[in-house]
């Protein structure tokens, strides 16, 4: 059951890191689009 509950967090926690990713690729690219550059918010660094 431990297992269990231990997946389903490292399952969440994934799912908000690849939200993060995704948010933090959308930003890039919207600056980019707009001319403002941001080497630290590169998508591929």
């Amino acid at each position: 059951m431990a297992r269990e509950a231990d997946r389903g967090a490292q399952g969440a926690e994934a799912g908000r890191r690849g939200e993060a990713e995704a948010a933090r690729d959308e930003l890039a690219r919207a600056l980019r689009a707009a001319g403002i550059q941001f080497p630290a918010m590169d998508v591929n660094p």
